[in-house]
């Protein structure tokens, strides 16, 4: 959140992008929002294309380095940790990835998820997201840009928790705090006049 803060609303894009590469050290899924935050960048101008492509490759780069160093056991057992059951033993397990497995597994965990999204405080802050957008906030930018992480996390991995999606919950929240007002404010000294309140 930190890291679109400063991309986004004061324009400090070195410490902004420094910050979000470096969240993919901490959390590995952080590169699902460093892929959107690089695309708009480039999309907006504010960042040319090889540049946003290498910043992109380097953090994919990053989580499979991370990956292999950390003995990961892979998306075969990720996925079967999320749709069949824990594994006691995953080091010993012998398990493939094929066409077949990922889709009745990805099939039987979307209908899963959706039923958990459901049921998770989403809708909520949907609905203060809808309030931004037809108040015409300004952090319109940076709600789209964690909704699409949230999307891209959850076609990933459609499985729901609330802790994964916690940044586009605070963007969402704050589109709706953060609006421009409505009401007219004069603050010449004439409307200061006692004689002008009534």
């Amino acid at each position: 959140m930190s890291a679109l803060f400063l991309i986004f609303e004061v324009e400090k894009l070195l410490p902004g992008l420094l910050l979000l590469l470096v969240s993919t050290f901490v959390r590995t899924d952080s590169v699902a929002l460093a892929l959107p935050v690089l695309a708009v960048l480039w999309f907006t101008s504010r960042l040319e294309f090889w540049k946003a492509a290498l910043l992109g490759l380097l953090s994919v780069l990053s989580v499979a380095l991370i990956n292999h160093f950390a003995r990961d056991y892979g998306l075969a057992v990720l996925y079967y940790r999320n749709f069949s059951g824990t594994p006691r033993f995953p080091a010993d397990m012998n398990l493939h990835m094929s066409v077949r497995v990922y889709v009745s597994g990805y099939v039987s965990g979307f209908r899963f998820g959706i039923r958990w999204m459901l049921v998770s405080p989403l809708l909520g802050f949907v609905l203060l997201g809808l309030v931004g957008l037809c108040r015409k906030s300004r952090r319109l930018l940076i709600s789209a840009i964690s909704t699409t992480c949230a999307v891209l996390h959850f076609l990933l991995l459609p499985n729901w928790e609330d802790r994964w999606f916690v940044i586009p919950y605070l963007s969402l929240a704050l589109s709706s705090i953060c609006v421009e007002s409505t009401v007219p404010v004069s603050t010449s000294p004439s409307s200061l006049h006692p004689a002008n309140i009534s």
